[in-house]
C-alpha cells in the first residue's frame, strides 16, 4: 500500500493544523516500526505504474503551503530518524508574515535551498495564489501552476513534477489543466492500496492535525479504517 500523510505545521500551538513535535516523532517512529518504506512524492508516479506498492508497504511524508517551521522543527526531526519529505510550497508566500487571525511565518528560499541540499526534502508545487483551481479558467490554472514551477525551479535549480492541490479542492476540469504541467498531484482522502484503481491526478492522501493522536493515528495509516468511513458515507 502507499500512505500519504499531509502535515501543515509541526508546532506546539492550539492552530488546528499544528501537531507537537513529539507527537511527529512519536507518528514517524510508529511507521518505521511496522516497517514503511519512506519514498519523496515524486517516486509515487514510478511506484503506482511498476505496482510496488502491492508487495510493499510505503509512506510519503508531504507538507502543504511551506510554514518555517518546517524548516526549524520537521526538518531536524526528519534528518535525525533518516526520514524523506516532501515540502508542497505555495511560491506567492515564500518568506512573508502572515498576521490575518495569528502570525505565520513562511520559509525562505534560502532554507528550502539547504533542505534540497540535504537530500532529506525535496520541494513541490502548492500554486503561486493558493487559490481554489476551481473557479479559475483552464489558462489561468495553467498560469498559477506553472509560475510556482517556475520560481522553484528558478530558486532552487530542480522543478518540480508533483503538484498538491489547495485545500485538496480539485475536479476534472483542474485535473487536465494541471496535467499540462505536473505528471502527479496530490488530493482526494485515503489510502492507495493493491485493490484501489489509481489516478495519478487524485493521489489520496490523510491529514494529520492537532486533533488526531496517536491511537486515532493508528486506525487513520489503516486501510480498513478507509473502508468503513467510504461504506459509512463519511468521505
Amino acid at each position: 500500500m502507499l500512505l500519504v500523510l499531509t502535515y501543515h505545521s509541526i508546532a506546539s500551538s492550539d492552530w488546528a493544523v499544528a501537531v507537537t513535535p513529539e507527537n511527529f516523532r512519536r507518528q514517524l517512529e510508529y511507521l518505521k516500526k511496522r516497517g514503511f518504506l519512506f519514498v519523496h512524492a515524486r517516486e509515487i508516479k514510478n511506484l503506482l505504474k511498476e505496482g510496488a506498492h502491492r508487495d510493499h508497504q510505503y509512506a510519503c511524508i508531504t507538507f502543504d503551503d511551506g510554514v518555517e517551521d518546517n524548516f526549524t522543527t520537521a526538518f531536524p526531526i526528519l534528518k535525525k530518524l533518516g526520514i524523506p519529505a516532501s515540502i508542497f510550497v505555495t511560491t506567492g508566500s515564500v518568506g512573508l508574515v502572515r498576521t490575518d487571525g495569528r502570525v505565520v511565518r513562511f520559509m525562505s528560499w534560502e532554507q528550502m535551498r539547504e533542505m534540497r541540499e540535504s537530500g532529506f526534502i525535496e520541494i513541490e508545487n502548492h500554486t503561486h495564489s493558493h487559490g481554489d483551481l476551481r473557479g479559475m479558467s483552464s489558462s489561468e490554472i495553467e498560469e498559477d501552476v506553472r509560475r510556482a514551477s517556475d520560481e522553484i525551479e528558478h530558486n532552487l535549480g530542480v522543478r518540480p513534477h508533483v503538484i498538491a492541490y489547495p485545500k485538496g479542492k480539485y475536479d476534472i476540469h483542474v485535473q487536465e489543466s494541471v496535467s499540462h504541467i505536473c505528471d502527479t498531484a496530490l488530493g482526494s482522502v485515503g489510502i492507495t492500496t493493491a485493490e484501489s484503481l489509481i489516478d495519478l491526478y487524485a493521489i489520496p492522501r490523510v491529514p494529520v492535525h492537532r486533533r488526531v493522536k496517536m491511537w486515532k493515528f493508528a486506525l487513520r495509516t489503516r486501510p480498513l479504517f478507509w473502508k468503513l468511513q467510504r461504506a459509512f458515507g463519511r468521505i
